[in-house]
């Protein structure tokens, strides 16, 4: 295979990845970034674990490993391996630890596509609980569905979204399946809930309507009290502050 970078991958030969991250970093392309100034990847869904113990290690033994990931279009350094050493590295900053960390640089990815194959493959040594697993099948399904159909294909061939999932990251297209089906079992939960709740304020709005109304025709009469009056005002505040709630929780999940 000719040694291209990994902006110059087609959709179609997402297989060559590995290789071709792999050729990027013996280029060893080092630079000295500021720690606070790298920013994270977002499409990384990979453990966080155990960063005080890798933190104590590279305090005492320094970045055996460097960090790997790309100049943005804004400047910045994004990672796409090694998030749990950056996690660490900005522990150590309040322990006196380093200011800087060595960054291998390699070209941006021409796609979302093609950096979550790279993120997987430099994360493929690590072992994978079912939590992280559904967070990627879900992030590889939120991708496939955003893509056009010639983008979807693999090898010039149309494959189930279960396949193309499993063939990006590993995976049986009988286990992507599972995650596939348990997430939208997670939907339905959620989607249940906002309904039940939506349901329990709407029940609360009709009775303290009903209070509210009566509330009026007493003190039309003068028969209302002050404590009534104040009971209901607490009544209408705690009202409010569940719709506020229900409404963030609908911004959340929609």
């Amino acid at each position: 295979m000719s040694k291209r970078s990994i902006g110059a991958i087609k959709d179609d030969e997402l297989q060559d990845v590995e290789e071709i991250v792999e050729i990027e970093i013996k280029k060893k392309n080092i630079k000295r970034i500021k720690i606070i100034e790298i920013e994270k990847n977002e499409l990384n869904h990979y453990p966080m674990t155990n960063i005080p113990d890798l933190a104590d290690n590279i305090l005492e033994n320094g970045l055996l490993e460097p960090l790997i990931g790309y100049i943005t279009e804004n400047g910045t350094f994004k990672l796409l391996g090694g998030h749990r050493r950056h996690s660490a590295l900005i522990l150590n900053l309040s322990r006196g630890g380093d200011e800087y960390a060595e960054c291998i640089t390699i070209n941006q990815p021409a796609n979302k596509k093609i950096e979550l194959k790279m993120i997987g493959v430099l994360n493929c040594k690590r072992e994978m609980d079912e939590k992280t697993k559904d967070n990627i099948v879900a992030s590889y399904k939120n991708l496939y569905e955003s893509l056009s159909h010639n983008e979807r294909l693999i090898n010039g061939k149309s494959v189930k979204m279960r396949e193309w999932i499993g063939i990006q990251i590993g995976l049986s297209g009988r286990q992507v399946q599972t995650y596939l089906t348990r997430d939208k079992t997670k939907v339905e939960v959620t989607s249940t809930k906002k309904v039940l709740n939506i349901n329990s304020v709407c029940k609360k709005c009709n009775a303290l309507s009903s209070t509210i109304a009566e509330a009026t025709d007493e003190t039309i009469l003068g028969k209302t009290k002050t404590e009534d009056l104040l009971s209901l005002k607490d009544d209408l505040n705690c009202l409010v502050s569940e719709v506020e709630s229900l409404i963030e929780l609908i911004e959340k999940t929609c």
